[in-house]
């Protein structure tokens, strides 16, 4: 799906199912992939339109503005780095007790 021939023919299939596939599939898996690439590239497309007009005056508001619409767009993310902190955390405090290091 990363060379010209694999991104056609994912899209086709996507654009084309009438049924959502199997959890769990290989077609899940593309249609998957598909979506989430769809995305980014709308996401850079709106980043790339607020970037044309941005000012020093409204640096700070086109900030907000994209990092509001990357949070709608992708909501899951947030979601994520706030568990794989939560799994640091936990796994520093279980080994909280210093780290020796000897010489071999």
């Amino acid at each position: 799906m990363t060379t010209s021939t694999g991104w056609i023919r994912a899209n086709l299939v996507y654009d084309t199912l009438k049924d959502p596939p199997s959890p769990g599939s290989p077609l899940e898996a593309v249609c998957a992939f598909v979506f989430l690439t769809r995305q980014r590239a709308e996401f850079i497309k709106h980043k790339a339109v607020v970037q044309s007009g941005i000012t020093e005056s409204t640096k700070e508001a086109a900030q907000k503005l994209i990092e509001d619409l990357h949070e709608h767009m992708f909501p899951d993310q947030k979601r994520n780095k706030e568990w794989q902190k939560e799994q640091a955390m936990q796994i520093m405090e279980r080994h909280s007790a210093p780290i020796q290091v000897s010489k071999m």
